[in-house]
């Protein structure tokens, strides 16, 4: 950890089609920089270009890695209509990263689904989290918290086929996984979206805030 006052984190980007232009674009929406400034930290944006090695990252120490939303991503048994094969590849690489460098990583909806389906989960059609808030179950320790968050996804993890390396942390009602850990690694998932509305729950946001929040303020002597 540097001493730094402000967090150096990588933000994987989504990738869009210009409409009339047919151009692959890359682009972040303008709400997740409220975010940076509140969690203190200095955004990396790491372009989804070819070939997709991130090695030039090391030059800008980097201290934790967060993968956005937008896109589906590739698996085995599925290519769905907004695939990024592009994006897929520089978050593998940034995934390595991250693991190799032992840095935290926090995937944000299409992120947590990338993250989840790379140790193994698999991905389902799901009803009712598209652009509406919705109920999700907090199991952090003993205790149960009842929460509601917004949701923006129209594919979800399946929690029976969530593999050991993750702990399942929150569960909507359909019992589809809503946030998870891992059991070794500074790596985790959320499928709500935090830079936007409706993800205010004190309990849901503290656990986001606080991925790289004390990171972001804390000196090594």
């Amino acid at each position: 950890m540097s001493s730094r006052e402000r967090h150096r984190v990588a933000v994987s980007l989504r990738v869009d089609v210009a409409l009339g232009h047919g151009e692959r674009r890359d682009g972040l929406a303008h709400d997740w920089y409220a975010c940076f400034a509140r969690w203190g930290i200095t955004p990396i944006l790491v372009p989804n270009a070819a070939p997709a090695s991130v090695s030039w990252l090391d030059e800008l120490s980097i201290d934790a890695v967060l993968l956005t939303g937008g896109n589906t991503p590739v698996t085995a048994d599925m290519v769905p209509d907004d695939a990024a094969p592009e994006r897929d590849a520089v978050e593998d690489a940034l995934l390595a990263f991250a693991r190799d460098r032992g840095l935290p990583l926090l995937g944000v909806c299409r992120g947590a689904q990338f993250l989840a389906t790379r140790f193994g989960a698999r991905l389902i059609e799901a009803d009712g989290h598209v652009a509406r808030d919705h109920a999700v179950t907090w199991r952090h320790g003993r205790h149960a918290h009842r929460a509601t968050t917004n949701s923006f996804h129209g594919w979800a993890l399946d929690s029976a086929s969530f593999p050991d390396a993750l702990r399942i942390l929150a569960t909507a009602d359909d019992g589809t996984v809503e946030a998870f850990e891992h059991v070794d690694e500074a790596i985790a998932g959320v499928l709500w979206h935090p830079e936007r509305p409706g993800s205010e729950d004190p309990v849901l946001a503290a656990f986001v805030d606080d991925f790289f929040a004390p990171r972001a303020t804390s000196e090594v002597v």
